[in-house]
């Protein structure tokens, strides 16, 4: 599975239509890497090789995607937090008397 390196972006104005108007269209740059496995002399090397993944998208596009990636990762974080409550709750002390 690739991961995320970092993140750049450039704004393109784009001219559209016979008015002459230019439209904002933002590229989305993702340098993404994914750990790959080596034995060398008996010993296991891991090594990432950076990688770009480029999309373009208008601002509209942009903030539906934005929204998205945050409920994303507020239902991650729920599950995490669900799991660690489930799975790793403190016992309670019971008191002798």
């Amino acid at each position: 599975m690739k991961e995320v390196m970092g993140t750049a972006m450039n704004v393109a104005l784009v001219e559209r239509g016979e008015d002459n108007r230019l439209l904002a269209t933002v590229e989305c740059i993702l340098v993404v890497s994914e750990p790959r496995y080596t034995v060398d002399c008996g010993e296991m090397q891991r090594h990432r090789r950076p990688e770009t993944v480029r999309f373009a998208a208008c601002p509209a596009t942009l903030r539906s995607l934005a929204e998205t990636f945050a409920q994303w990762a507020d239902a991650a974080e729920a599950a995490e937090k669900r799991h660690n409550a489930e799975h790793h709750a403190r016992p309670e002390r019971s008191e002798r008397t």
